[in-house]
């Protein structure tokens, strides 16, 4: 049994469903999420395929994702390339800031044009590679990035955020496993400032009665 939609087509019309996902659509019991599509094989959806099984809908594109826009309409969210088929994001952690591109090759992760092994200890090194891991794509992608700004904690924390970001762009069907996991919030935590009258932000100067 299959059927065609369009992009712009309520959910409960076409797929008899009220609750926003990103790779299947259940007729009988609500819209589940899964984090791995199945392969190309359906109609499509506005170029994305999708194919009707046992009474549910499912996303061909691995690659893509639908979700529910604000209207209730069905949304197709593609991968989004530069001019050089990369995927970019920014990762900022403390005060430092990280720009990152990937693009699918053999595992290369090189930072301010140093390799990850030069540039980092092995505790900021599992940090970077952290999102990769988790969404089970490590040494699938290629990893080129500037940071500046922080210490070395602040900096592997903006590369994590940065990676995270990059991987969801370019396989938007994993932004629900990372944003599940916290890979795609930003850490807001920061140095608190020191006051006046004190020694540093809580420690007060010893107190003398007289």
């Amino acid at each position: 049994m299959r059927r065609f939609a369009t992009a712009l087509t309520p959910l409960r019309r076409v797929f008899g469903a009220s609750q926003p996902c990103s790779t299947r659509f259940s007729i009988n019991s609500g819209a589940r999420a899964f984090s791995t599509p199945p392969a190309n094989d359906g109609v499509t959806i506005e170029g994305v395929a999708i194919e009707e099984e046992e009474g549910s809908v499912i996303l061909g594109n691995e690659e893509s994702s639908i979700e529910m826009n604000e209207d209730g309409d069905v949304e197709v969210i593609e991968p989004i390339f530069d001019e050089f088929d990369r995927a970019y994001g920014t990762g900022r952690r403390k005060t430092g800031v990280a720009r990152v591109w990937i693009k699918e090759g053999s595992g290369q992760f090189i930072i301010n044009n140093k390799t990850l092994h030069e540039y980092f200890q092995p505790q900021q090194r599992r940090d970077c590679a952290e999102a990769f891991h988790h969404a089970g794509q490590a040494g699938m992608f290629d990893v080129w990035c500037t940071v500046k700004g922080g210490g070395v904690t602040g900096q592997a924390g903006a590369i994590r955020l940065g990676t995270a970001r990059a991987l969801t762009a370019i396989k938007p069907h994993l932004r629900p496993t990372l944003s599940k996991a916290g890979y795609l919030s930003r850490d807001p935590r920061r140095v608190e400032r020191k006051k006046p009258g004190q020694a540093k932000a809580r420690k007060k100067f010893q107190w003398v009665k007289r």
